[in-house]
């Protein structure tokens, strides 16, 4: 294979793996020295700052539960899952991570920008396998002998299949025979000779195959959360089930006193009462577990009247009883 096309295979290689690589805010807090200062990528969920905090800050949590202010001048979307660069900043010695190019990997325009970066990526991938398949078939053609112009003409006469070939002794005389009946005995042979004929050769049955490809069924993604959500609001009861939209971390329903998202319905419980804040929790389902992360600072959520931090996730067992504002939510499988 030529130079330049690996070349061009290493390049793009590199160039994925670039646009896949984000750094864990554990490891920027450990080599803080090393990030001062410098733009590199975070990738988490945005929640509520503190009452500490000022207006444009933000809390990120990445994938392993650690959280780092944020600084933008942009209005991010809380419980929202972000890409952002920037650069690690200290000021009286608090570390914060100021943003310069924030992209939301759930929201509808980021979705479309990444759905054009894959179909991109795909389509450079399709025209690269193309380009090798081609080059791969000129070197085959390359390396086949050329072929005789001048075809030889077959030699002239009868076949003979006894000509070159001893017969063993029998201890039987096979008898002459005479290829010309009017001629006599024109020969002292004792083999007869004998014109090949093509016609004359045994058929062999011919049995065809075929192979038959059988589609399998692609098994349809279940994003059903298992259980029953009840809770009672205004004196009446009501019982909910929750699917999740996939998310990095896992299938995502959303709580809060909001109205859910367009096409999120089913994944969002909306407790409409003034006590519940508009964004307050949200529920992670991951590997058959499911938990309870609290979205609000001011109005934190209660897991089994255990008051949970800002940002904090724990596991919610069948009958856990949860409180969000006055409204008691249970959960049952």
């Amino acid at each position: 294979m030529d130079r330049p096309i690996i070349a061009l295979i290493a390049a793009l290689m590199l160039s994925i793996s670039a646009l896949a690589k984000n750094e864990s805010v554990k490891e920027v807090k450990a080599k803080k020295s090393e990030y001062l200062n410098t733009e590199f990528s975070l990738k988490g969920i945005i929640h509520e700052p503190d009452s500490s905090l000022s207006e444009d800050s933000y809390i990120l949590v990445d994938r392993s539960n650690d959280s780092l202010e944020l600084r933008t001048e942009d209005e991010l979307e809380i419980g929202q899952e972000y890409r952002l660069e920037g650069k690690l900043k200290e000021k009286n010695e608090a570390l914060f991570f100021q943003v310069e190019d924030p992209e939301c990997l759930d929201c509808d325009d980021d979705e479309e920008e990444s759905s054009t970066m894959i179909f991109i990526l795909t389509a450079l991938v399709v025209v690269l396998g193309v380009v090798i398949v081609f080059i791969i078939n000129k070197q085959k053609t390359n390396n086949l002998p050329p072929s005789n112009p001048f075809p030889q003409s077959p030699p002239q006469g009868n076949f003979n299949p006894n000509q070159g070939f001893s017969q063993p002794n029998m201890g039987q005389q096979v008898p002459p025979s005479n290829p010309n009946p009017n001629a006599g005995n024109a020969g002292t042979d004792n083999y007869a000779t004998i014109a090949f004929n093509p016609n004359q050769l045994p058929k062999q049955p011919i049995t065809e195959s075929k192979t038959v490809v059988m589609s399998q069924p692609k098994p349809e993604e279940d994003n059903k959360i298992p259980g029953k959500f009840t809770f009672n609001i205004g004196g009446e009861a009501q019982s909910i089930e929750l699917k999740g939209f996939p998310t990095g971390l896992g299938y995502i329903a959303t709580v809060g006193r909001e109205a859910a998202q367009a096409g999120k319905e089913e994944s969002h419980l909306r407790l409409n009462d003034q006590t519940v804040s508009r964004k307050q929790a949200e529920f992670i389902f991951e590997k058959g577990a499911l938990y309870l992360r609290n979205l609000s600072s001011t109005n934190p959520s209660q897991l089994n009247g255990k008051v949970m931090g800002s940002g904090g996730l724990d596991q919610v067992q069948p009958g856990s009883s949860m409180k969000f504002g006055e409204v008691i939510v249970t959960y049952q499988v």
